[in-house]
Formats: structure tokens, C-alpha cells, sequence
């Protein structure tokens, strides 16, 4: 669960009762005021007693510690610890100190936070609140931008790399032509992702008995592999990336667009290659295909990221999703 900012929720308050600290000559933290910005757990079904702060360095426009801390009995030290996450600076452990000698010394500042805590966990508590809608905005954008990031991460990704594809003896060199022929384009137009699953796709029509890659040549297999894999995956779309286009792809192997046209279907007919097939998606593009996440329970077809977390396990250890939802 992310901790939402309390200025967020409650800006006027935070404007009058955020801590502010002016430094100057001190040994190891550098002159400036520094605001301690706080955050708390809006999760209803938590209760932490936690609160994570942010000091902001007004002078350098930028966080400079970052840590949480819970609210301890009275006679209890207090022990702050960094998020590992967080950003930090060269004094944040000077910081850090700092903050955990203002709550050790200053009660009223600490009955303070705690109200703060309590305010967040009302408006979490209660979707009649007039801030409730608010919490929930910011939560659908910090599940959005998370998303995004993770999308980010799986195209930088090989798809399934180093995975062994079984290809039959007899067919090994047809396909290693074919392959190679494959990687070449991907690499100049493409990614990696595209070539593991241009290989694949490959892979497959070797394995079929009898081989359609026996008749046919290397360059019209190879052109038409890709060819069925920009139609499935939408790699056509300028908007997509990566993407190339029917002229880059027919140029390169010096085949005509009927001609790798014709090859496509055939590969997608022998495959059984649908559009948004999960089966030939490549991995950037999972999160927004709605086949992947779409199974039977209970008799019903239902997209299994509406459904409890529970159900979500079980379908993953079933082998029927590439992941959990909310844990990629």
C-alpha cells in the first residue's frame, strides 16, 4: 500500500501545521529550511500508527531524507527507518536524527501527527466523506503510473531469454536459417522481444508433421513470420513501440506484399493464430489485452482482475495467467 501525501487530502491544514525547519552552521546538514512533509497509510483495514516523512530542502527544491517511523508508548525511543525506495542525500542520516530528537522532545508536535493519521484513516473509513473521492483519485493515479513503470520494465526485458525451443533434428537447419535471417531484422527494426517470438512462431511450424518449411524459401518464411507477428501485435501502428511497416519488412527480404501477405495467413491458419491471440502476445503488450485475463469461474467468463486476490492466486498457479495482476 503507497502512503498518500497528508497535503494532498488536507492542504489547508498542511499549509498552517506542517513542521518547518530553518538550518544554519550546521556541522553536516547544509544551511536552508526544510519542510518535514508527512504521508500516511490510507489502506481502511490497517491500522500501522506510522508516519512517513519527506524532508523537503526548499533552497534545493528536492527531497533529502526519506523515512517513517511509528508512534511509540511514552518513555519509548523513537527509531526512525529510511525507505529503501526513498530518495535520500549525502546528510540523511543527519536528518534523520534530527526529526527523531523533535519527536522525542516535542509531545504536542507528536499528538499532532497522530491527528493527522487519524484524518487520513477517516476519510479512508468513510466513502461519504467530501475528501473520499479525492483519496480515491490519487489512488487510481498511483495504480496507473505504477502500471506504467512495470510496462516500462517488461519491455526492457528479453522475452523468455535463453529459453531452449524444440526443434526437430531434421528441421534444425531450415529453422537456423530462417532464424537468423529473423534476428537480423529485429535487430535494425525492432527488439529482442519481437525476435524471441518471431523464433517461436518459427519453432512451431518446424514442429508440425509434415513441416510446411520444407517447401518455400528461407527469406519468404522469414519475412512472412514477422509479417503474421506485426499483424497480431499490431507492430503496423506507428504508434506502437517498437513498430516498422509493410514496405521496411517486404524491402528487406525482397518479397513482394502479396507474396508475405499470402505467407502470413498461411502461418496464422497453421498456428491458429487469432488477433490478440495470448498465446503470440508479446509480453509490453499483456496488460492490455483483454484475452489474456478473460476465464471461466464457476461456468462464467469473467476478466480475472475483477476478481479477488484469492481467485487471482489460483488462477496463476493454474498456469492460466502469465502473472498476478497486481503483483507483476
Amino acid at each position: 500500500m503507497f502512503m498518500i501525501p497528508y497535503e494532498y487530502l488536507f492542504e489547508e491544514h498542511a499549509r498552517h501545521e506542517t513542521r518547518n525547519l530553518t538550518i544554519k552552521g550546521h556541522p553536516s546538514i547544509a544551511d536552508g529550511e526544510y519542510a518535514y512533509l508527512e504521508s500516511y497509510c490510507p489502506d481502511p483495514a490497517c491500522d500501522c500508527q506510522r508516519v512517513l516523512f519527506r524532508v523537503f530542502s526548499r533552497r534545493l527544491k528536492k527531497t533529502v531524507s526519506t523515512f517513517s517511523c511509528g508512534f511509540v508508548s511514552e518513555g519509548e525511543k523513537y527509531e526512525p527507518e529510511l525507505e529503501p525506495y526513498g530518495p535520500q542525500s549525502p546528510f540523511t542520516y543527519s536528518v534523520l536524527d534530527l526529526v527523531a530528537g523533535h519527536l522525542e522532545e516535542d509531545p504536542a508536535y507528536v499528538e499532532r501527527l497522530k491527528t493527522h493519521y487519524q484524518q487520513v484513516k477517516s476519510v479512508a473509513n468513510d466513502p461519504h466523506h467530501p475528501f473520499y473521492e479525492r483519496l480515491i483519485a490519487w489512488q487510481e493515479e498511483i495504480e496507473k503510473e505504477e502500471r506504467k513503470r512495470q510496462r516500462t520494465e517488461r519491455k526492457q526485458q528479453p522475452r523468455k531469454a535463453g529459453k531452449r525451443l524444440k526443434v526437430p533434428q531434421d528441421q534444425q537447419s531450415i529453422f537456423e536459417d530462417i532464424a537468423g535471417q529473423m534476428d537480423e531484422f529485429c535487430r535494425n527494426n525492432l527488439d529482442d522481444d519481437c525476435s524471441t517470438l518471431a523464433r517461436e512462431m518459427a519453432a512451431a511450424l518446424a514442429r508440425k508433421r509434415p513441416s510446411p518449411l520444407n517447401k518455400g524459401k528461407p527469406n519468404v518464411w522469414a519475412c512472412g513470420i514477422l509479417y503474421a507477428e506485426a499483424q497480431t501485435n499490431f507492430l503496423f501502428d506507428k504508434s506502437q513501440s517498437p513498430h516498422t511497416s509493410t514496405d521496411t519488412l517486404c524491402d528487406w527480404y525482397g518479397v513482394s506484399k502479396s507474396t508475405a501477405g499470402n505467407k502470413a495467413r498461411q502461418i496464422r491458419d497453421a498456428l491458429k493464430i487469432g488477433v490478440l491471440d495470448p498465446k503470440w502476445c508479446l509480453p509490453s503488450l499483456l496488460d492490455e489485452n483483454p484475452l489474456v485475463w478473460m476465464i471461466e469461474v464457476n461456468g462464467l467468463i469473467v476478466d480475472i482482475r475483477t476478481m479477488p486476490l484469492a481467485i487471482q492466486q489460483e488462477a496463476y498457479h493454474l498456469g492460466l495467467i502469465p502473472y498476478l495482476p497486481g503483483d507483476k
